[in-house]
């Protein structure tokens, strides 16, 4: 009975991630211990405000939790993401978030090369992987440009506006693909939305 109800549960909690469900997600996890849960849950929140501290603190609390183990791409791209926060308000943290996707590149990567080379799903996920960590490099870009645009006062069009419309413009173009997961959707727009 307790090996069915793991399935249950599991296959309940692979639903609520498809259909978004991410409180839920995040209860679910609280409740079971579940540190990696909660911090997906979190990543994916939208009530979740990233510049505010009490968020940043949750969030490098269970980055810290999940810290044992192998290390992910994913916990990367979170932990990225608290540092991007952080950079916004105290540029010296330029160089821990460089060096955290240095890390996440290195661990994309060797997860690339370890597949097969008959593309298969786990492929698609490497991929999936791949653009949150560029995804992650382009906001640390997008951040700068507007710090840059909101210090020029001169009447001109910097040339740092036009990289930025480029930037924002790669990025509605480069959505996923009608026969891509739902997920991939759902991961896309969240990180932008954060």
């Amino acid at each position: 009975v307790e090996g069915e109800y793991g399935v249950w549960e599991g296959e309940w909690g692979r639903a609520a991630r498809i259909l978004q469900q991410w409180d839920l997600v995040g209860d679910v996890a609280k409740a079971d211990g579940d540190v990696e849960g909660q911090l997906e849950a979190l990543w994916h929140s939208s009530t979740a405000v990233w510049s505010a501290p009490d968020t940043q603190a949750t969030a490098a609390g269970l980055l810290k939790a999940a810290g044992v183990g192998r290390p992910e791409v994913r916990r990367k791209v979170c932990e990225g993401l608290v540092l991007l926060e952080q950079v916004r308000e105290a540029p010296d943290r330029i160089t821990a978030f460089q060096g955290v996707l240095e890390e996440a590149y290195a661990l994309a990567l060797k997860d690339w090369w370890m597949l097969p080379e008959r593309p298969g799903p786990g492929h698609v996920a490497a991929l999936e992987a791949f653009q949150a960590v560029i995804e992650l490099q382009e906001a640390q870009l997008v951040f700068a440009n507007l710090g840059n645009a909101a210090g020029s006062s001169n009447g001109r069009q910097p040339t740092f506006l036009q990289e930025l419309k480029g930037l924002l413009g790669t990025w509605r173009d480069r959505l996923p693909n009608q026969w891509d997961r739902m997920t991939a959707w759902g991961d896309t727009l969240a990180w932008r939305q954060h």
